[in-house]
């Protein structure tokens, strides 16, 4: 199979490899575009492959949340330094892959590198940013909430993509749907300020309500000597 130059450069944006690299790659490869990464790969020259070894530690989170808030779908993306989080390049990446996650709706992260867009797959189109970037990049991990017809989903993005919360709630009356749901985006907010670990008081842990009632005491208690 004859190697064009547009092959050669597809090659070269999906692994960053040179020129002469890719071009050999793919004439060792018979054309087969896959068979040449693999090709780079073994011989080491596939800077994309390289990146994808290093730490990726900082990141942002993503959403996208359907318009009548029936469904919302939250990413976080990592990539080595803060510096390239706040990119914009990687920040369209993460939002592009909160939306394909949204429409495409895989189980977990093997079935979304497996899954396909833009004529290739997810695992490669990574890649192709990878190179594209100049850091390794990582989906961390996801989360899809698709409500019932009583329900809306709504979230919100603190401090630049660094927090991100989604809530769901049930509402009792078609015409207290907007309300509830302008009420979770304040809710979300809320969540994202303050953390809390549970929904519910009742959800505490027996010891841990033991330990700080003991120790509220004792503050008590002190303070009442001090008097």
């Amino acid at each position: 199979m004859a190697v064009t130059a547009a092959m050669v450069k597809e090659l070269r944006e999906k692994t960053g490899a040179g020129m002469m690299d890719c071009k050999k790659a793919l004439v060792e490869s018979n054309g087969d575009m896959e068979n040449a990464i693999d090709w780079l790969k073994k011989k080491g020259l596939s800077s994309a492959g390289k990146k994808s070894d290093r730490v990726a530690a900082e990141g942002t989170v993503a959403v996208e949340i359907e318009p009548d808030f029936n469904k919302a779908t939250m990413v976080e993306v990592n990539a080595e330094t803060d510096f390239v989080a706040k990119n914009e390049l990687f920040q369209n990446f993460a939002k592009n892959t909160a939306k394909h996650i949204h429409k495409n709706k895989p189980a977990d992260i093997e079935t979304l590198n497996a899954s396909q867009i833009d004529g290739q797959s997810f695992d490669e189109y990574v890649k192709s940013n990878i190179a594209t970037i100049g850091e390794n990049m990582v989906v961390r991990r996801f989360e899809i909430i698709e409500t019932a017809d009583n329900e809306v989903v709504n979230g919100y993005i603190h401090m630049g993509g660094k927090i991100g919360v989604l809530v769901s709630a049930k509402f009792d009356k078609a015409e207290n749907k907007g309300a509830v749901t302008d009420f979770l985006k304040q809710l979300a907010m809320h969540i994202a300020a303050l953390k809390p670990s549970i929904l519910s008081y009742k959800e505490f842990d027996a010891d841990f309500v033991a330990k700080e009632t003991e120790g509220i005491a004792k503050s008590i208690e002190k303070e009442n000597e001090e008097l």
